[in-house]
């Protein structure tokens, strides 16, 4: 029998996957094989499993991963938070071998749950509706699709500008800073190109079709709407400042490639044809309307005083929000709440959230990381790399609840938490303490979850504002990377410390709540009732 276990990106759910092997060997199950995968993933390897095992933050997906497995005669099950959160394998496992699991175990008293429930019944199915968007899904995972790309480019960028004199000048005399600037050249800025394509690409391929067809004509549509000046492009807007127009073309194609391809619009060839020759030519009537549609919006705008679709968008949309929310705490602390509430039961709000703010505020990381390579001073205190100089162990800032835990838990439930969720919060991994505790639905831990972010926020944010602190480079990093070395990659010791600071006050943040359900937790370890 194979088990594939599905979460959000396939990093929680691996360390779960190991510790389930471990558990088939101690019982000596032959024949069971294990693998995990990311929701984007499942379709690839659905075939090869005989039961899904669905992670708690993707329970709001269990009717569409339902219809996808029911076409591959898969069973599906639901992993409960505890279980999950706790890495509970025996229990994992058993539910798995039998026909038919047992419902997951509350995860709170019932007067508990009644507390939250008509907030829950309103703001669930708003969240899943948007959790199951495709525009908003295909923008997400572009986004992700591309963060090799920009993650080379940072790193190369701060490879060139490290503040050493003697290195600098090693660099230039040798002839190494132009080869270096070419690496960047090569991936931020031209990030607009590789973002058109993925999100048509992504978009297509939510249809069950294949998306290169309709992530190649939306390259050429975007070069198309750029245009040619004295016979080359210009890179104004193939960086960063054409990301709100890539979204616009990668959508807009992406939407008619599928109107198209569903009426069945296209050459039909003998079907002894080889597939690759038929597969072409297929894409040519796509191609010649989406390109005519393209050339048409392009002939329009030429009318207008914007002379063309990427100024207009920039101008009118894109500059005015960068603007605005680039050194806008408020708005940036309306969505750390919104994040936190939609974690708080249970749904990414990471991924559902970061769909509509990653257009804006990756730019604005972009426009401080070619101010760095320019040697000027970087002008966005807040874009994408902000949160993480605050925000440690992923939503909540947890991994300072792991330390309480680990050295403060008077009870063998959080000790035992502390222990296990500390390696993992150290690398954004919180799945142990959100579905293991649980933070998730727990009304003791709803306070810290929803105000601890916003309030390290704010004092980032006027630490910064005043000076003490230098503004991150904007180097794109990957999220995992643990916090001390995040603040040196981002430029400079004194982020690294407050790291470090920031560790400690979200320490003080979460300790009253944490010491009320520790308190709580030994009681119930200590009562004979419960013995």
């Amino acid at each position: 029998m194979k088990l594939l276990v599905c979460c959000a990106s396939g990093m929680s759910s691996s360390l779960l996957v190991q510790k389930m092997r471990d558990e088939v060997k101690r019982q000596q199950l032959n024949g069971i094989k294990i693998g995990s995968c990311s929701r984007d993933q499942l379709k690839k390897y659905i075939d090869e499993a005989d039961v899904i095992l669905i992670a708690p933050q993707l329970h709001f997906f269990e009717q569409q991963i339902n219809d996808l497995a029911s076409l591959h005669h898969t069973r599906v099950i639901n992993i409960s938070m505890d279980d999950y959160g706790s890495l509970n394998v025996e229990n994992i496992i058993y539910n798995a071998l039998m026909d038919d699991s047992p419902p997951p175990a509350p995860i709170a008293e019932e007067e508990e749950i009644s507390r939250i429930e008509a907030l829950q019944t309103k703001l669930y199915p708003l969240a899943k509706k948007i959790a199951a968007n495709r525009s908003l899904n295909s923008i997400s995972r572009a986004f992700i699709t591309t963060m090799p790309v920009t993650v080379i480019g940072s790193l190369l960028t701060l490879i060139k500008c490290l503040p050493i004199t003697a290195y600098t000048d090693y660099l230039s005399s040798t002839g190494l800073t132009s080869i270096l600037d070419l690496g960047t050249s090569a991936s931020i800025d031209i990030i607009s190109l590789y973002t058109v394509f993925f999100i048509s690409y992504h978009l297509v391929v939510s249809y069950d079709l294949s998306g290169h067809g309709a992530g190649l004509i939306s390259l050429s549509c975007f070069f198309l709407i750029t245009g040619r000046t004295d016979g080359s492009y210009s890179t104004r807007f193939l960086g960063s400042n054409g990301l709100f127009a890539a979204v616009f073309i990668g959508l807009l194609c992406g939407y008619l490639y599928v109107f198209i391809i569903k009426r069945n619009w296209k050459i039909k060839l003998p079907s002894n044809i080889p597939h690759q020759v038929l597969s072409s030519f297929e894409a040519i009537i796509p191609s010649f309307i989406i390109i005519s549609v393209c050339l048409s919006i392009t002939a329009v705008m030429k009318l207008t005083i914007y002379h063309d679709l990427h100024t207009l968008i920039y101008s009118t949309i894109q500059s005015n929000l960068m603007k605005f929310m680039g050194n806008n705490l408020l708005s940036y602390i309306f969505f750390q709440f919104i994040t936190n509430i939609l974690w708080f039961f249970g749904l990414h709000g990471g991924n559902i959230v970061g769909a509509v703010t990653n257009p804006i505020y990756t730019p604005l990381a972009l426009e401080n990381l070619a101010a760095f390579q320019a040697g000027e001073t970087m002008p966005n205190i807040i874009n994408s790399q902000f949160g993480k100089l605050f925000i440690h162990g992923g939503v909540g800032s947890m991994l300072s609840l792991s330390i309480l835990m680990l050295l403060f838990s008077k009870s063998q439930k959080y000790r035992a938490f502390g222990k296990l969720s500390l390696p993992t919060c150290l690398f954004f991994i919180n799945e142990p303490l959100l579905f293991g505790v649980p933070v998730v639905l727990n009304p003791i831990f709803l306070i810290p979850l929803l105000f601890v972010t916003p309030i390290l926020a704010v004092i980032t944010y006027f630490v910064t504002k005043i000076g003490l602190l230098p503004i991150v480079t904007g180097a794109q990093v990957p999220w995992t990377t643990p916090p001390i070395i995040y603040g040196l990659l981002q430029g400079s010791w004194r982020l690294a410390l407050w790291e470090v600071v920031t560790i400690v006050l979200g320490s003080f943040l979460w300790y009253p709540f944490f010491a009320m359900a520790d308190k709580q937790a030994f009681e119930e370890e200590n009562n004979p009732c419960h013995n």
